[in-house]
């Protein structure tokens, strides 16, 4: 089940909740991290609240949306960058 932070102004997440009661354990449900300055401080924050909106404890996968800009990996991969929250995450 495909998901992002930021669709239908975060009421898509809010949705799949809804529609998996009961039936979580059921599904591989992935959704994305939409932080435009590609921080860890920021995705993080969009994980927990990615994490509360469907009800979950856990996702299946959890990438990076949007990565289309020259810099986006630059930005992704430096200090403090959105990878070290996707790596925090997984630990």
């Amino acid at each position: 089940m495909d998901n992002a932070w930021e669709h239908n102004q975060h009421r898509s997440e809010e949705w799949m909740g809804e529609a998996l009661q009961g039936r979580r354990d059921k599904v591989f449900l992935m959704t994305k991290v939409c932080t435009q300055e590609r921080d860890r401080k920021v995705a993080m924050q969009q994980l927990e609240e990615s994490l509360r909106r469907p009800k979950t404890d856990h996702l299946d996968l959890w990438q990076i949306h949007e990565v289309v800009y020259d810099n986006d990996p630059e930005r992704i991969f430096r200090a403090s960058g959105a990878i070290e929250a996707l790596d925090q995450a997984k630990k």
